[in-house]
């Protein structure tokens, strides 16, 4: 298993090397610039965003969550632990996670970093693709770590995301490209993608999302250069997450 993982995230496609190797520059969320989502207004600008799991400087293992920028304020909202006590005083007992402000529980001296992917979504797109990730993610996975942990809800998130996007009227494969480069190079090379490639569900989403795009764009009479490309990105990803996903198949410690 250790042997295939490392042959897998060393000896990935020349082209998938290469567009890791572009990169997303990210940005500091400052705490003092988080706002509960309600409180933010107009188009919402997505980020993917990470922090140190725990509060200790240079904590190697990321929790994960998904950003919205709004002029300089931003919501970061994420999967919280069924663990965390300070829950089960206001909620009571529980060991379903669910979806919240992550200002709620963040230490101020650990921000979130945000990868922006420079696409906007509706405040009502933005609420619906929260609710659906909770839904198929908290609702109905246990958060053990490995095969179901915050990386799942956020990666789901981004699925529904680029969904809204490809159900638009008006087609752009131009910002369909923009957060699937930011999936590619975060949370796809996060920690060998635990809580994506050994989860199903969030395999599924993916496989299904990317059919969906190749369809769209097999549909179109006349494709763009951008339409091209967007096809081939999403040929590189279908391969990426099958045989990520392949990895673990044979796992019973992997198995959502």
């Amino acid at each position: 298993m250790i042997g295939r993982l490392f042959h897998f995230f060393t000896q990935g496609s020349a082209e998938s090397l290469r567009s890791y190797a572009r990169g997303v520059k990210s940005i500091e969320i400052p705490f003092a610039k988080m706002r509960p989502l309600t409180e933010l207004t107009g188009p919402l600008e997505l980020l993917f965003a990470t922090k140190e799991g725990l509060p200790i400087p240079r904590f190697p293992i990321s929790h994960s969550a998904l950003a919205f920028r709004s002029g300089d304020t931003f919501s970061v909202y994420g999967r919280q632990s069924p663990l965390d006590v300070s829950n089960w005083l206001v909620r009571g007992i529980s060991f379903r996670t669910q979806v919240d402000n992550e200002q709620s529980y963040l230490s101020q001296r650990f921000n979130f970093k945000g990868y922006p992917t420079n696409v906007f979504l509706t405040p009502v797109e933005v609420s619906q693709l929260l609710k659906e990730a909770d839904r198929i993610i908290n609702q109905n996975q246990f958060c053990n770590l490995i095969s179901s942990n915050c990386y799942s809800f956020s990666v789901t998130g981004l699925v529904r995301a680029v969904n809204k996007i490809v159900e638009r009227p008006t087609w752009s494969p131009e910002e369909i490209e923009k957060i699937l480069t930011v999936l590619e190079d975060h949370p796809l090379g996060d920690h060998c993608a635990v809580g994506v490639f050994n989860n199903a569900v969030v395999v599924g989403e993916l496989l299904a999302l990317f059919s969906k795009i190749k369809d769209k764009i097999l549909e179109l009479e006349i494709k763009t250069l951008n339409d091209h490309r967007l096809l081939k990105r999403v040929n590189i990803l279908t391969a990426k997450v099958e045989s990520g996903s392949g990895l673990f198949s044979s796992s019973e410690d992997y198995k959502p």
